[in-house]
């Protein structure tokens, strides 16, 4: 199948935001509908700047202000739509462990987690031609299971590669949904990446900050944000936490003197009960 250009108009010129490598309907629709709509907020930017550009009522510093505005609005709802994304590759991480026979972690039983990671350790430290072939081969079950259970960032297993271990696995046990179950592992990694590009486009072009991307792209942000280590995402997120618990901390004492005052008024219990 040929691979299709998801193209966006942005600055100008024609850019292309993802490549859809498979089909469009049936399984895939929901994966590709994630990917259309990434695309879909990079061309709705450039239309929507053009707008604000060519509106002669505005001023140049109103305009930089409704673009910069509109460009995070957009950032919010890719952050959003990676919300949706997660959802649906779940169903498909749903359907791949059913089908290659790997048991899921049992809560009373931690220890397993404590092996994978020490096995994922052990495939992280081979080369990548013994660590691909040890995870195809399915030979060392152990290892199989630990790289279909771990992230992939934990066993250093590029998307390409655990769509083929998957393949892999799923035809040991249920080889007539193997191709299948491929493909949308590769319709996962294609969606994932057209979220990314388009993050990162909209960013770039729009110079949001740092510390508002992470922000924008929520729960998200260590999938959309691309550049900064995760460790100074986390301390982001982490600032950006505190800071609301502060601003939250700040609103319950307005409001409790408020309240407060309210109370000493000669209708205060009933001003008080109404607020």
């Amino acid at each position: 199948m040929a691979i299709k250009q998801l193209r966006a108009n942005i600055g100008g010129r024609e850019r292309i935001i993802g490549l859809w490598p498979t089909r469009e309907d049936g399984p895939f629709k929901d994966l590709f509908s994630i990917a259309r709509e990434a695309r879909n907020h990079v061309e709705g930017l450039s239309i929507a700047t053009d707008n604000i550009r060519n509106d002669a009522r505005l001023s140049d510093q109103a305009k930089k202000q409704d673009t910069y505005a509109t460009a995070k609005d957009r950032l919010y709802f890719l952050g959003q739509l990676q919300r949706n994304f997660e959802v649906f590759k779940g169903h498909v991480d749903e359907r791949a462990s059913k089908m290659t026979a790997v048991k899921s972690y049992r809560d009373s039983d931690p220890a397993a987690v404590h092996i994978d990671i020490a096995l994922a350790a052990q495939l992280r430290a081979m080369g990548p031609a013994e660590r691909n072939a040890t995870l195809l081969m399915g030979t060392e079950k152990a290892f199989v299971d630990a790289a279909l259970r771990l992230p992939r960032e934990l066993t250093g297993i590029s998307g390409e590669w655990y769509a083929r271990i998957v393949k892999e696995a799923v035809a040991r046990s249920n080889p007539r949904e193997a191709d299948e179950l491929e493909d949308l592992y590769q319709a996962v990694g294609a969606a994932q990446e057209t979220l990314q590009h388009a993050f990162e486009i909209i960013g770039k072009e729009a110079g949001i900050t740092l510390d508002e991307r992470v922000e924008l792209a929520g729960e998200g942000a260590k999938e959309l944000v691309k550049g900064p280590a995760e460790s100074t995402i986390e301390r982001i997120q982490d600032r950006l936490a505190r800071a609301q618990e502060e601003a939250d901390g700040e609103d319950d004492k307005r409001k409790a003197e408020i309240l407060g005052s309210l109370a000493n008024t000669p209708d205060g219990d009933r001003l008080a009960a109404g607020a």
